[in-house]
């Protein structure tokens, strides 16, 4: 029986008088790779945030391995530690270079040696294939390479899951293929992911779960194939629109 990672349990959120999710219930278990897919202002991005408690909810609860997510700041910000998060904006700290910002989470965080962290740092930076970028800073990178030392600096916490926020919407056409080989790349290493993205067809090729948000429910969780077989009319309208039109 597969570990139980995370689970969600009757999570909403509003802003104001905009109900934004509401009642949402699943679990994510080790190894994964959950796609989030809706059309745009479904909550998407919301339900993400919700999971690392960069925004709070309204109700409900996040457990982690089984454990109560605590409302505390210093619970969150250990259950940071185990969520990595990688931004559509990339988020890097421009007055520092790759290394330093891939460095900078577990020497903050995790009060590693500088040492064991450099160590570490390179490790990740060979895995997104950035090592001769180490001593570059954010504004000398592509939106590619910006979004790949973004994955390094999440690698970095090594964390228990990854969430991807729409890795890349903010990149040109030709910049995204070297994005997505990195993430697929991280599938093979059984890292647990949960992904918002609009990239139809990289999604059949790496999720083994779709959950389907429509009106800020979970409307469908179903098994990649089962998705993509489905007859279900909001399905098929949904994917007429990003695999026929994008």
């Amino acid at each position: 029986m597969k570990e139980t990672i995370l689970e969600l349990e009757k999570i909403s959120k509003n802003f104001n008088d905009l109900e934004v999710l509401k009642d949402i219930n699943f679990k994510v278990f080790k190894g994964d790779i959950i796609a989030i897919l809706g059309k745009s202002g479904e909550g998407k991005t919301t339900l993400l945030r919700t999971i690392n408690n960069l925004i709070e909810p309204n109700d409900g609860n996040i457990y982690f391995k089984k454990e109560l997510i605590e409302r505390s700041n210093k619970e969150i910000r250990k259950f940071r530690t185990k969520i990595g998060f990688v931004f559509q904006h990339f988020n890097l700290i421009s007055n520092l270079t790759v290394l330093q910002n891939v460095m900078l989470g577990p020497l903050k965080a995790k009060k590693l040696p500088k040492k064991e962290v450099k160590e570490l740092a390179l490790n990740k930076i060979k895995l997104v294939e950035m090592l001769d970028k180490i001593d570059s800073y954010p504004d000398n990178l592509s939106g590619g390479q910006k979004q790949r030392v973004g994955i390094a600096r999440a690698l970095a916490m090594e964390p228990e899951i990854i969430l991807f926020d729409e890795p890349t919407s903010a990149l040109d056409p030709s910049l995204v293929g070297e994005v997505m080989k990195i993430i697929k790349k991280l599938s093979f290493e059984g890292i647990t992911m949960i992904i918002v993205t609009h990239e139809i067809a990289f999604i059949r090729s790496i999720a083994n779960r779709i959950l389907f948000l429509s009106e800020g429910k979970v409307k469908y969780d179903l098994k990649t194939d089962e998705f993509f077989n489905s007859k279900e009319s909001t399905i098929n309208d949904y994917l007429n629109i990003f695999v026929y039109d994008n």
